[in-house]
């Protein structure tokens, strides 16, 4: 039963192409929305769901009944440790992983690299754990672009930088969360978004509805049903490309943890309650301009032997190499701007072996893809889905094509570019739609889903074994198994349904995963794959 107060807001109703409707009460913004209605049975992990590029163009139902009660996570005061502990957790645990399963772990002892990764993630909560109102000004202008994006993306609960769904059904609303991290009501994020929201919906009855017709439109209204809104405005997402909608317009660049300890020890003490004000300080290693944060540890765990009078952004970036005992130095651009690849000639981006550089192929990726890799010590270069291979072959030791939304065949540029990494044998990784591009780009077909996978306990099977791993999920889309050509081998299936989970070739370093391995929300047990595709670097 539907019940009204006056703090509940307006009713609202939800109409779907076929006719039928669902009224409840309305608790975000008080505005019409069109979409695909969806459904997802995981019981936490909203923030992170919404946030999620994939879920472009759709209407949400939860099915989990009570949503709201741990409110919104603070995005102001950075430095979560609850977040951070997580990504170098699942970091350490991917290492064991795969050192279980009788392989090296980028060839470095699985022992030895957990115990960096820890004290690694240690320094940089003590560091990072500082109000965000009272650095944020200091750090902007005095490290380097590439550590300041890495330094948000780490700090960031959030899978990216706004809301990306539609609208929002849920059975009951929670207006009284209670969490140490909340910053504000989920009512209060939603209509800061003009995202509107219904509560008081039966989402057993309209989740059944959807299990058995399939995913369809609607359309969210404010109001009580009428006549006229039974005619309302229905928009298939799915014929538009949304993944140029979602992917970034401009190359960002990430640096690794080692370098983003460096920088902030440098201008921060080790107390961390006061800044260097009066000088934005050095890169912790021989020079003498080290702050006591790196010799206090910092320096023993980051990159040793660099210094750089970083100021204002603008000043050269000196990243340590071994080539002939010098330093491989760039400029690390003014701050708010993207940094361009280097062409062929300029190479600025291997640094030397130092580090392994990923290039991420934007459509629509989650912000723990990149944590995952920079936790891991990994340069990355993000660029937009319809980026040219030939920017960026010379600087990607490895590339990753990210999740997204909508229907794969759309994304042709970004097809032609993965055709382009395999037939140049660059070691490839796709994640989620990324599986689906890497298999069209092969040869193979996709096709749509009756209601699509989106939850956070998909079971997949690694074909060949009999290991299970719980996974999260979530697309409406999937490779037929059945079109791969030749060379192409089925990695993993749905143990549900059988569909197809993943895809590797035989020969060539390319593979991919229709799951989330990244997880947020739901389970990190596959997150080792990422050091599987590291593993294929040479």
């Amino acid at each position: 039963m539907i019940h009204f107060s006056e703090d509940r807001a307006k009713p609202a109703t939800l109409i779907l192409e076929d006719g039928s409707f669902f009224t409840g009460y309305s608790f975000g913004a008080e505005t019409d929305a069109s979409g695909e209605i969806v459904f997802n049975t995981g019981m936490t992990g909203y923030p992170e769901s919404f946030t999620d590029p994939s879920y472009e163009g759709q209407i949400l139902v939860l099915t989990y009944p009570l949503i709201g009660n741990y409110g919104v996570p603070d995005t102001i005061t950075l430095g979560s440790p609850l977040e951070l502990g997580a990504t170098s957790g699942s970091a350490s645990a991917g290492a064991e992983r795969s050192n279980r399963r009788g392989k090296s772990v980028r060839g470095a002892d699985s022992d030895n690299l957990r115990s960096r990764r820890a004290v690694l993630a240690a320094e940089f909560r003590r560091l990072a754990s500082q109000p965000i109102k009272a650095i944020k000004e200091e750090l902007e202008g005095k490290i380097p672009l590439d550590v300041l994006n890495s330094y948000k993306i780490l700090t960031d609960p959030m899978e990216s930088d706004r809301i990306h769904i539609r609208g929002l059904v849920v059975t009951d609303y929670s207006r009284n969360p209670h969490h140490w991290n909340s910053e504000s009501t989920l009512s209060e994020w939603l209509k800061s978004q003009n995202v509107p929201a219904i509560a008081g919906i039966d989402t057993r009855a309209l989740t059944k509805k959807l299990r058995e017709n399939g995913t369809m439109l609607g359309r969210i209204v404010m109001g009580l049903p009428t006549k006229e809104k039974f005619l309302p405005v229905f928009e298939d997402p799915n014929k538009r490309n949304l993944v140029a909608e979602v992917s970034i317009s401009e190359i960002r660049e990430y640096a690794p943890i080692s370098e983003v300890v460096s920088n902030l020890a440098s201008i921060m003490p080790a107390g961390g309650r006061e800044l260097h004000g009066s000088s934005p300080g050095n890169l912790p290693g021989k020079s003498s301009g080290a702050s006591s944060a790196a010799s206090s540890g910092a320096s023993s765990c980051a990159s040793s032997g660099a210094s750089s009078g970083v100021s204002s952004g603008k000043a050269p970036h000196i990243l340590p190499g071994k080539t002939g005992g010098k330093s491989v130095s760039k400029s690390a651009g003014a701050v708010g701007k993207s940094v361009s690849i280097p062409g062929k000639s300029a190479g600025k981006y291997k640094t030397a072996g130092k580090y392994k550089t990923i290039v991420l192929i934007d459509c629509g990726a989650k912000n723990n893809i990149i944590r995952e890799l920079i936790m891991r010590d990994v340069r990355v270069i993000r660029v937009p889905w319809n980026a040219d291979f030939s920017e960026f072959q010379d600087a990607a030791d490895g590339v990753i094509i990210s999740n997204g939304p909508g229907d794969p065949k759309l994304v042709q540029a970004t097809i032609q570019t993965a055709r382009k990494i395999l037939n140049h044998k660059k070691p490839v990784f796709g994640i989620c739609l990324g599986n689906q591009i890497l298999s069209l780009a092969a040869g193979g077909k996709t096709y749509k889903l009756k209601y699509g996978h989106r939850s956070q306990n998909q079971p997949c099977v690694e074909v060949g074994t009999h290991r299970c791993y719980i996974t999260s999920q979530n697309h409406g889309f999937a490779v037929d198994s059945t079109s791969l050509p030749r060379g192409w081998d089925v990695w993993f299936v749905n143990a549900n349904d059988g569909t197809n989970e993943g895809v590797k070739h035989r020969r060539l370093p390319a593979l991919s995963v229709q799951f989330h391995p990244e997880a947020m929300p739901g389970p990190t047990d596959t997150s080792f794959l990422f050091d599987e595709f590291l593993n294929m670097i040479k």
